[in-house]
């Protein structure tokens, strides 16, 4: 799974459990997730970060079903106005 975040390091949760598998993608910007498992049926997919104390946060749902393993978007990530962190 891969997040973008210009605000440092992202805490990815799936579920609610924190995904901790990561390593730096193309750009100091791009951070690829390892080994993400969802569940089948929705899924909760939150990626958090903060700078000068102030957290920001993108969340989405993605409906994953076992025998077509595309996930599909419920929601979409919410819009960032002046810093961007998401999926």
């Amino acid at each position: 799974m891969t997040v973008y975040s210009n605000l440092g390091t992202p805490t990815l949760l799936v579920n609610g459990v924190e995904e901790k598998n990561f390593v730096i993608g193309e750009t100091d910007v791009h951070y690829i997730f390892q080994n993400v498992k969802l569940k089948e049926g929705d899924n909760i997919i939150q990626v958090k970060a903060s700078r000068k104390g102030q957290q920001f946060e993108d969340k989405i749902t993605w409906h994953y079903l076992k025998d077509n393993p595309k996930a599909i978007s419920k929601d979409g990530p919410k819009s960032n106005k002046n810093e961007h962190i998401g999926l």
